[in-house]
C-alpha cells in the first residue's frame, strides 16, 4: 500500500524541529490494527498533527539489531512481567544512514526510560559502546548477541498543539538465521506522551474506529515465531 499519498495533506515537520519532541522519558500507549483500516485514520488524523518528512519522504526505513544473552534474559524478563527491564538494540534510520545503540529501560512505573549514542557502524564492536551498555544497563557487551532483527516502514506524526508524537510502523519483516517473515497486513501505532496518553486525539480517533490499546513488543513477538517450540510462552499465547 502506497501512503505517501494519504500523507500529502500533513504539515511537514524536520529532524531538527522534532528535538522538541524527543520524548526519551515518556509513557507509552499502543495500539494493533490491520492496514487497511489505515487510510481512514491518517486522513482524519491531518487536522491535528504535522508529519515528519526525512529526505523528502514521510515513509522512512528502519532496521533494528536486538541483542539479548544466550539464555534469552531480556526476553524472559519481559513475558514474566518483570518491571526495571531493559532491551538493547542499534537501530539504522535507512534514508538518511545514521545508526544509534539505543538502550529501552521501563521502569517500575510503567515509564519508558531511553538512552541512546550515535554509532559508526553496527553491529557493536567498540570500547564506547561497552562503556555505555555497562553504565546503561545490567548486561556487558560481552554476553549479548545479536537474536533478532526487525525491519518496517515508520510514518511519525507530531501533535500541533501538545507535547506528544504517534510512530505508526508497517511492513514488518523479522529476520533471524537468514530466515525472514513478513507480516505486510499488520499496522502497529505507538502513542508517546510524557504523561499517559489515553486521551489524546489520536486515541479517541482510534476509539472510533473500534481499535483498543493493545500491548505488544515486536522483540517478543518475532522472537516466538522462530523459537517458539524452545522458549517459554505462556503469556504470549493470545497474542
Amino acid at each position: 500500500m502506497n501512503l505517501e499519498k494519504y500523507l500529502e495533506s500533513y504539515t511537514p515537520i524536520n529532524l531538527a524541529d522534532m528535538k522538541n519532541v524527543s520524548l526519551m522519558n515518556r509513557f507509552d500507549t499502543k495500539y494493533v490494527m490491520n492496514i487497511s483500516g489505515l487510510p481512514d485514520i491518517l486522513e482524519a488524523a491531518s487536522i491535528a498533527y504535522r508529519v515528519l518528512v526525512v529526505t523528502d519522504k514521510r515513509v522512512s526505513r528502519y532496521m533494528t539489531h536486538y541483542y539479548d544473552t544466550e539464555t534469552l534474559h531480556s526476553y524472559m524478563m519481559h513475558h514474566n512481567g518483570c518491571l526495571n527491564r531493559y532491551k538493547i538494540r542499534t537501530r539504522t534510520y535507512v534514508e538518511n544512514d545514521l545508526q544509534f545503540l539505543e538502550i529501552k529501560h521501563k521502569s517500575n512505573k510503567n515509564k519508558t526510560l531511553k538512552n541512546r549514542k550515535s554509532l559508526n557502524e553496527v553491529p557493536l564492536c567498540t570500547e564506547n559502546s561497552a562503556h555505555f551498555i555497562q553504565n546503561n544497563s545490567p548486561y556487558s557487551e560481552e554476553e549479548l548477541n545479536i537474536s533478532l532483527t526487525v525491519e518496517f516502514s515508520r510514518i511519525t506524526l507530531v501533535n500541533t498543539n501538545t507535547n506528544e508524537r504517534v510512530t505508526i510502523d508497517t511492513d514488518l519483516s523479522f529476520l533471524h538465521n537468514g530466515k525472514i517473515i513478513n507480516m505486510p497486513f499488520i499496522t502497529i501505532i505507538e502513542v508517546k506522551k510524557a504523561k499517559c496518553p489515553d486521551n489524546t486525539f489520536f486515541c479517541r480517533l482510534l476509539k472510533e474506529h473500534k481499535i483498543y490499546p493493545f500491548r505488544i513488543s515486536k522483540y517478543c513477538t518475532g522472537l516466538l515465531l522462530f523459537y517458539k517450540k524452545t522458549i517459554k510462552y505462556n503469556r504470549f499465547k493470545e497474542k
